[in-house]
């Protein structure tokens, strides 16, 4: 009888200790599938970014070659780009809480929590 209340006892421990490592594991894969979409939605827009940069250029050289003025076009892409920046910076304070890091102010690197300094470009870290 005793030996049955031993087994049972560490089955019961067995049970709780599986729950605990399935919720874990749960909780980690959200964070691993969250932050991987949120790298995908900064790449889409940077890349959106790198494209108006490269229509910007365009109308730049239009503008040059037929000795004439930078068009109004090329002022509103520069805005659009301003904004598509601040959703870039945006996303990757998302990324660095799912993350549970921290964020550096200069070059947007996320860091280890408790980091004095950003491990990608040396700075001091808030």
């Amino acid at each position: 009888m005793m030996a049955d209340n031993i087994t049972s006892g560490l089955f019961n421990q067995f049970v709780k200790a599986a729950r605990s490592t399935t919720t874990t594991v749960t909780k980690k894969t959200g964070e691993i599938v969250e932050a991987t979409k949120l790298k995908v939605a900064i790449a889409d827009v940077e890349n959106e970014v790198d494209s108006l940069y490269t229509e910007i250029g365009r109308l730049v050289y239009k503008a040059f070659s037929e000795n004439g003025e930078p068009s109004e076009t090329i002022n509103e892409k520069c805005a659009v780009i301003s904004e598509k920046l601040k959703d870039i910076e945006l996303l990757k304070i998302k990324l660095a809480g799912v993350k549970d890091s921290v964020m550096c102010g200069e070059c947007g690197a996320g860091n280890a929590p408790g980091s004095q300094f950003c491990s990608s470009c040396g700075a001091k870290l808030q």
